[in-house]
């Protein structure tokens, strides 16, 4: 037996069946990758930045599945424990069911605070919140799918897609 994991599709090849032939699999490769690239090219982008900076003490609320995002103009009590971005405008309405996309990876949308927009969009202030929660507890915070937090470096790519 030969397996090949991609993407969370798992295919099992029998070296021996003369049904999976090496050209049907690479077939079916380049549709699923063709299909792939059509979604991707659909999708509307709600919001994109990149961090600017970050304050000495930004992984403090990582056992607590977050972090926290401020404009460049943070109040000094705040700005050791954030990421520093730009403040852009969002292009449309963050809700349950989009997409967060952080360096690349996907993250689910599970809940938005009612404050979300207007914090993020006027200030660049949001929490991101990974504990999987579907009802917004904290109205400035995006809760996402329960995965551990990523590491944001300088430079790190922020976008939230429809």
């Amino acid at each position: 037996m030969c397996a090949a994991n991609s993407c969370g599709i798992n295919l099992r090849l029998s070296l021996l069946s003369p049904y999976y032939t090496f050209s049907k699999v690479l077939d079916y490769i380049s549709k699923w990758r063709e299909a792939l690239f059509w979604q991707r090219a659909y999708m509307t982008t709600i919001y994109e930045n990149m961090v600017k900076s970050m304050g000495a003490c930004v992984n403090s609320f990582q056992d607590e599945g977050m972090f926290i995002l401020f404009g460049n103009q943070a109040p000094d009590t705040l700005q050791d424990y954030c990421y520093v971005i730009d403040v852009l405008p969002i292009n449309g309405k963050i809700e349950p069911g989009q997409v967060a996309e952080i360096d690349g990876t996907r993250y689910m949308i599970t809940a938005v605070g009612e404050l979300v927009e207007k914090k993020l969009g006027n200030f660049g202030h949001v929490t991101f919140s990974f504990t999987g929660d579907t009802q917004a507890e904290l109205p400035g915070t995006i809760y996402l799918g329960k995965k551990p937090v990523p590491q944001l470096n300088i430079g790190s790519q922020i976008t939230i897609h429809s």
